[in-house]
């Protein structure tokens, strides 16, 4: 390869990193007036950051993309809301609104900031059910979960812990107030080895 269809290829890369930047950011305001389900956010969030060929610019661009959440402001982060088993501090604070759950965050680290705020606002504005039936692939299928380290990797899992924990609550909250039956996901059981 030569210099310059290095430097085209380089070029081309982070003009789309910087295209999928903008077009993502429309996308996800967009996203609360359609009313979109977490599976279909996510669906779209791969398909347009999968156009950047590099992984290291998909995470870069993830990370450094503007967040559509509500910010949790300095006096709101206690220890009430801090997730545990995160290196980096992490607090995640939730509520329903009408049969929907609103999701803020701040984290101490950049990188987990971009990464957990992706993810928050990929359930953000759903009913307790569509969370709870939609784990997150997008950064395996993306390519960027080979590029982080075990502690960011495990960071993530305790979110997505404590979003479920939080989204089970409030179904039952919800359905308690509604009279009607909350979600019960399905659990598969493996037989023992015999």
């Amino acid at each position: 390869m030569t210099e310059t269809s290095t430097e085209n290829t380089d070029r081309s890369g982070r003009d789309a990193a910087s295209t999928v930047e903008a077009a993502s950011s429309r996308f996800l305001r967009c996203n609360a007036k359609k009313n979109m389900l977490p599976e279909q956010r996510q669906t779209q969030l791969i398909a347009r950051y999968s156009i950047i060929p590099d992984p290291q610019e998909r995470l870069a661009s993830l990370v450094n993309r503007r967040s559509t959440l509500l910010p949790l402001e300095p006096e709101e982060r206690t220890d009430a809301l801090l997730v545990p088993g995160c290196v980096s501090k992490v607090w995640l604070a939730a509520s329903l609104e009408n049969g929907r759950c609103r999701f803020r965050l701040h984290a101490e680290s950049v990188l987990v900031k971009g990464l957990l705020s992706v993810l928050c606002e990929m359930y953000d504005g759903a009913s307790p059910a569509e969370i709870i039936a939609v784990e997150p692939e997008l950064f395996e299928a993306l390519g960027i979960a080979r590029n982080l380290s075990p502690t960011r990797l495990n960071g993530i899992a305790r979110v997505r812990e404590r979003i479920l924990s939080i989204t089970h609550d409030f179904s039952g909250r919800f359905f308690s107030a509604e009279g009607a039956t909350p979600f019960q996901p399905r659990v598969e059981r493996s037989e023992a080895p015999g």
